[in-house]
């Protein structure tokens, strides 16, 4: 298959699903990588899944959808410590696990790419 795309002297030979992780912070601390590399589109987004990644509405400007971390809910159904009970007392041993998620602006995202061959 050979489309406008596709250099001089190459063909497509299918199609790979990159997965890549951003820790989502800027500048010095931000970090970007590969995760997996998938044969289809379907098995990237079952990886992400098994990880108990949800799928979120297109955030890059391409339309393409991140995978991200579930918000933490604690023990006592609270999404947010300042209305809690047990965050006034002192007396909350989830209270470093709803920080770490409050935090958290990593994602990881699945984009397309062709396998290219030479003609």
């Amino acid at each position: 298959m050979i489309d406008k795309d596709t250099p001089n002297g190459l063909k497509s030979i299918g199609k790979i699903y990159v997965v890549e992780y951003d820790n989502g912070e800027p500048y010095e601390d931000g970090f970007h990588c590969v995760d997996g590399i998938f044969y289809s589109k379907e098995a990237a987004e079952k990886y992400l899944t098994n990880m108990g990644l949800i799928k979120t509405e297109p955030l890059h400007s391409n339309g393409t959808p991140s995978w991200i971390e579930p918000e933490y809910v604690c023990s006592m159904d609270n999404m947010y410590c300042e209305n809690c009970p047990k965050f006034d007392d002192y007396e909350c041993d989830e209270y470093e696990l709803r920080q770490e998620s409050e935090w958290d602006n990593s994602s990881y995202t699945i984009y397309e790419h062709d396998l290219l061959d030479i003609v």
